[in-house]
Formats: C-alpha cells, sequence, structure tokens
C-alpha cells in the first residue's frame, strides 16, 4: 500500500510539474508575442505622427536648417518617449540627426535593411542587444513630394 500511495504521488508530481513546465513556456510565448506586437505598434504610431512633418522637407531644408527642419526636430522631441531613439539618415544613407534615449545602441542599418526598406516600405527587427535586453527597430523611407 505504501508503494501504491508513493507511486501514485510520484506520477502526480511529474504530472505537475509537466503541466508547470509547459504552463510557463505557453505563457511566456504569448506575452513575448504580445509585447512584440504593441511595440510594433507604438513604432508604427509613432512613424505616423512624424511622417507629415518630414514630408514637407526638401533637401535644401535640412542643408540650411530652416524652419522646417526646426519643427520635424520639434516633432520629434513632442512625439518620443523616454525609451525610444530616432535616427534620420539623408538620401545617401549618411546620418543627419538622432534624437532619444542615449543608452540604446544604435543600429547601424546595414545596405540590406537600406534596401529593403526602399523596396517594401518599411522594416521591422527585433535585435537583442549587449545587455541581454531586446533592442526594437524600425525603419522607413519617407518621400516628400518630390520623392
Amino acid at each position: 500500500m505504501k508503494k501504491l500511495t508513493m507511486m501514485i504521488t510520484t506520477v502526480f508530481a511529474l504530472l505537475f510539474i509537466l503541466y508547470s513546465v509547459t504552463f510557463s513556456v505557453i505563457t511566456n510565448n504569448v506575452v513575448f508575442n504580445a509585447v512584440n506586437d504593441e511595440t510594433k505598434n507604438n513604432m508604427l504610431g509613432t512613424v505616423a505622427t512624424l511622417r507629415p512633418a518630414f514630408r514637407l522637407l526638401d533637401e535644401s531644408d535640412v542643408s540650411d536648417k530652416t524652419s522646417q527642419w526646426d519643427d520635424a526636430k520639434n516633432a520629434i522631441t513632442q512625439t518620443l518617449n523616454p525609451n525610444e531613439r530616432i535616427a534620420i539618415y539623408d538620401v545617401d544613407e549618411n546620418p543627419i540627426y538622432s534624437f532619444g534615449n542615449e543608452k540604446l545602441i544604435a543600429i547601424q542599418p546595414s545596405e540590406a535593411t537600406f534596401e529593403d526598406a526602399k523596396q517594401v516600405g518599411n522594416n521591422t527587427a527585433v535585435k537583442p542587444n549587449d545587455e541581454g535586453k531586446i533592442t526594437y527597430a524600425y525603419m522607413e523611407k519617407i518621400y516628400n513630394n518630390k520623392n
């Protein structure tokens, strides 16, 4: 009788451990995917807010630092939350402005990333950083009225 009780207890303990591990893995995946989707939606919302200010810019506005360029930079400072960073590149893929959380590692887009942004319209990436945390990146080519 003791052996039977011990075997039943062992089986239920193993089933409980298996259930707990399965539940934690499934919950972790669900939460991870929900956070990824929410973060992506927030990035898309930020870009949608900034897009109109940058569509009105000409190349001369950026190089001459006109009031339109200042308005676009002000739109960035009013839109970004403290955990975000934005980097703006010119047509030749040279960085011209960055703003936001300095602790974030600036993800330098590769040539392939620029090509993806030109062809598809946007590029979203989830990358682990040096601190073991995840960095979310979004890249889009914004066209002005002159393309």
